[in-house]
């Protein structure tokens, strides 16, 4: 049941990306995964327009663990960079965790690339009977939803950039937790190059 919420975007993102977009992204470099703690700093964010964005870089655990602290209560100390910059935080290394955040943002070639992929994933929302809420105040257009009791997530785009952020815990509500979601994706939009 924890993976329903990345299930559901994780799909979304992949989907809308491939049918809106396909080739446009350029393939990611081969990397293992690390881990960062919250004493560690990560590497540099990526300044080259082709390359993957790192976006344990873009947000540090730091910078996200605040805003979850802030908006429910929760925190994170481990950020682990995935293949193709995405990022995923969390508070336990070992076990269930009590709360996960996944923020995933691609860069498309243009931004009318970046908006058909966030349409597309708009509408595959919606026709996967998942509630789809509009945003306001996020990127150029944002919605958010969930099919998870205690999760919730925000799918976004803004100039080039289209993306996610979603936040899953085991015992704050998803209306809770739209607050916190809604913000780490305001935050990251705001810290891309």
């Amino acid at each position: 049941m924890h993976d329903t919420l990345y299930r559901s975007f994780a799909l979304l993102v992949f989907a809308g990306a491939a049918a809106a977009c396909s080739g446009t992204k350029s393939p990611a470099p081969a990397r293992a995964a690390s881990t960062t703690s919250a004493t560690t700093p990560s590497t540099a964010a990526s300044t080259s327009s082709d390359a993957p964005l790192d976006l344990c870089a873009v947000m540090p655990v730091g910078v996200v663990s605040g805003i979850l602290q802030s908006r429910i209560g929760k925190s994170v100390s481990i950020a682990t960079p995935h293949t193709g910059g995405m990022c995923d935080y969390k508070d336990v290394d070992k076990g269930v965790p009590g709360v996960e955040v996944l923020i995933d943002f691609t860069a498309h070639q243009s931004p009318a690339d970046a908006a058909t992929a966030y349409q597309s994933a708009h509408t595959q929302a919606g026709s996967m009977g998942l509630p789809v809420a509009d945003i306001p105040d996020v990127g150029d257009e944002a919605f958010g939803s969930t099919d998870d009791p205690y999760g919730y997530g925000v799918k976004t785009h803004h100039g080039r950039y289209m993306g996610q952020v979603n936040v899953r815990t085991q015992s704050v509500a998803a209306d809770a937790v739209r607050p916190a979601a809604t913000e780490l994706a305001k935050q990251t939009l705001s810290r891309l190059p």
